[in-house]
């Protein structure tokens, strides 16, 4: 029962809230929208519960429209349309049995004790399937399932079943009238029992008392707003965009399949809840004798805000010509792993040139959504020859986005070990000490293929091929502080400003995700003076000081700025080559930070044989390499001034697709591979290392 205080205190924020009138339009124009939404969700569920619609379709029309229209509920996150796509991502096998109890537990429950039984039945299906190893935990997060039910409950009885969003769940919990606990189910319907009471009490509907708690949420930071939805256009939108200065970055954006924006001080335009925000840091980022910044502020608005997954974008070279087209394929993301223009979305471009598509110039602007104007619509299409309308006005004649693409398998150990010539068990024991450790080093003489093991020790612990979630760097004898946290670059305007190195971007990436994993790769991680390097970030990899109160200020960090910490949703792997006598000992403060694992010579494993056979290799050849280069690794581990650290690795003999594996073949890997490896082992013995090549290429 909720005390007289209580009521009082939340009836004096709904008023200081219903005061704040920018703020009550903007939420009144949001339940519009959500009122439209509301059916159109009901529908999409309906048809889904009825078998007119199946999984596949549910997800893929759920995950597109609640990143457009639909996102005025919040349904897009990792607890709504994320939830069901992991659920298709990762139970293939279990599809028909996920979508037979969606169908029972999504339809209106009549009672909450039948809630509860059908919300618990389902949660309790994921942790069994979790316990039997189909899945893991991590992959589908059974304490999701309250949230994207809910959210089904609540298009079709709103008074009754309120989504189980964070804003509000927070706000009860300072006010004690909310505690979670490790059962996700109860701590639902302990949330619910306590919406409804203050429901009552206050005599609102439930999307006002959503209101209150996001308002209030706002109003406890300083200068915080709480951003209006962006308006919602409706049908394809068609854009006239500038690749870089004279169409710079076209070859890298055609390439790539994306398209991007520069302004990176900026940061993620994400962060910015209105165009105004975006004017007021141009106007500060240019000082007092900047150019008003309307248009670049617009084209950054627009950019992140705007442009929607099906609009048709034209990118253009200077005033006069058109050089591509495309159909946009994703949300605004903000890419830390690239040098510049970090802010980027896909686009399926389809086709490219240099048109001239009218004698008047184009706009000079960097964006410009050009959907009203008909006629340089028209003239657009018609320089690039795209096929006839369909009647649907201005792009209409653009070919329709394609359907969804499906979600990325799973990378598994059988995948790694259909690549990787290393036992399942050590294979196995390596995921488990990376994820324990969190920073390791794969070390091991030349050709034993440390760097390619790290890439699928990477996909191993994403548990899927997810090249944004890894970022790969390379030491070397120059590399520094500056270069890999941050320093101050040479400015394009002239003088110096300081940037980010890839491990703070990455870092930076990993702390805004904390429910997915990222993982860096090191390559040559003993080439670099890693004191140099690595600075205050020493002791920050440790895994037991991957949390926010162990931040320290960086050197380059101003006042202003919060401690930095390395999240612990981030992994370190890096490879060391032991036969470089170049390098000095590595940090005895470094090793003690990571586990060092030793990957050694594949040429005895059973799948290292399969491989050459594969290949086209006679029992013969393949016999041949195992016993020459067994005994070469004897001699060289043998020798007093080299050792296991020098041994000969079994990827110079790992053959392409489009190699011919035969002696030649097998000739020309030790005349111009291995033999100059072995002269530089014995520099000082040329006689020991005529005697090693003529032992590899001896007859039998």
């Amino acid at each position: 029962m909720l005390s007289d205080a209580v009521v009082g205190r939340w009836k004096q924020r709904l008023d200081a809230m219903r005061n704040d009138l920018a703020y009550m339009e903007a939420q009144a124009d949001r339940d519009v929208a959500r009122k439209k939404v509301r059916e159109e969700i009901r529908a999409l569920f309906s048809a889904f519960r009825a078998g007119s619609v199946g999984l596949e379709a549910l997800r893929s029309t759920f995950d597109v429209n609640t990143r457009n229209e639909w996102d005025v509920f919040g349904l897009k996150g990792l607890s709504g349309a994320m939830f069901l796509n992991t659920l298709v991502k990762h139970l293939p096998a279990y599809a028909r049995d996920i979508e037979v109890r969606l169908r029972s537990v999504l339809p209106l429950p009549s009672s909450d004790e039948e809630a509860r039984s059908r919300m618990m039945g389902f949660h309790d299906r994921l942790v069994e399937l979790i316990a039997q190893g189909v899945t893991t935990r991590r992959a589908v997060q059974p304490t999701r399932t309250p949230f994207f039910v809910s959210a089904a409950w609540h298009m079709e009885a709103p008074e009754q079943w309120p989504i189980y969003y964070e804003s509000m769940r927070t706000r009860l919990a300072e006010e004690g009238l909310f505690e979670r606990s490790e059962d996700a189910v109860d701590s639902y319907f302990r949330f619910t029992a306590q919406v409804r009471e203050l429901q009552a009490a206050l005599r609102i509907s439930p999307w006002e008392l959503e209101h209150v708690c996001e308002w209030e949420e706002a109003a406890m930071v300083p200068g915080a707003v709480v951003p209006a939805p962006a308006p919602q256009p409706t049908g394809r939108q068609v854009w006239l965009i500038a690749p870089g200065p004279r169409a710079d970055h076209w070859e890298e954006f055609y390439r790539d399949g994306i398209v991007a924006i520069g302004w990176d001080d900026l940061g993620d335009l994400r962060r910015y809840p209105d165009l105004d925000s975006i004017k007021d840091a141009l106007r500060k980022k240019g000082g007092d004798d900047a150019v008003e910044p309307r248009h670049d502020a617009l084209a950054c608005w627009e950019f992140a805000q705007v442009i929607r997954p099906g609009d048709v974008v034209f990118a253009k070279k200077g005033r006069h010509l058109i050089v591509g087209y495309g159909v946009v394929e994703s949300d605004y993301r903000y890419d830390t792993t690239r040098r510049d223009y970090n802010s980027v979305r896909k686009v399926k471009w389809l086709w490219s040139g240099e048109k001239q598509p009218r004698e008047r110039p184009l706009v000079t602007k960097t964006l410009t959504n050009v959907t009203a104007y008909a006629g340089l619509v028209a003239e657009l299409e018609a320089a690039v020859e795209v096929g006839g309308s369909d009647g649907q006005g201005a792009g209409a004649s653009i070919p329709k986005l394609p359907p969804p693409k499906p979600p990325e398998p799973p990378y598994t150990l059988d995948d790694a070990m259909a690549e990787i010539f290393l036992p399942r068990s050590e294979l196995e024991h390596l995921v488990t000490l990376v994820r324990h450790r969190k920073n390791v080093v794969l070390q091991g003489p030349p050709g034993v293929g440390k760097t390619f093991v790290a890439s699928r020790l990477a996909n191993l612990i994403l548990e899927r091929h997810a090249p944004d979630h890894v970022c790969f760097v390379q030491f070397h004898q120059s590399y520094a502080y500056e270069d890999f946290v941050q320093g101050y670059r040479p400015a394009k305007a002239g003088g110096f400003e300081l940037k980010d190195g890839p491990f703070l971007r990455f870092c930076d990436r990993a702390l805004q995700d904390p429910e997915d994993d990222y993982v860096l790769i090191i390559d040559e991680i003993n080439r670099g003076n890693l004191s140099k390097i690595f600075g205050e970030l020493m002791m920050l990899i440790e895994p037991d000081k991957r949390e926010s109160r162990w931040g320290v200020s960086l050197a380059y960090a101003e006042e202003k700025d919060a401690p930095f910490y390395v999240p612990p949703n981030l992994y370190i792997i890096g490879t060391m080559n032991t036969a470089d006598r170049s390098l000095a000992m590595v940090d005895y403060a470094l090793r003690r930070r990571f586990a060092f694992i030793d990957i050694g010579p594949a040429t005895e494993e059973p799948s290292f044989h399969r491989h050459l056979t594969l290949r086209g290799a006679s029992p013969a050849l393949i016999e041949r390499i195992r016993n020459r280069v067994r005994t070469l690794n004897e001699h060289i581990e043998g020798d007093p001034s080299l050792g296991r650290g020098y041994l000969v690795g079994h990827s110079y003999f790992c053959a392409s697709k489009e190699s011919t594996c035969d002696d030649a073949w097998y000739k020309q890997i030790i005349d111009y591979e291995v033999e100059p490896l072995l002269r530089e082992y014995w520099f000082d013995r040329p006689a020991r290392a005529d005697e090693a090549v003529e032992l590899l290429l001896a007859e039998d």
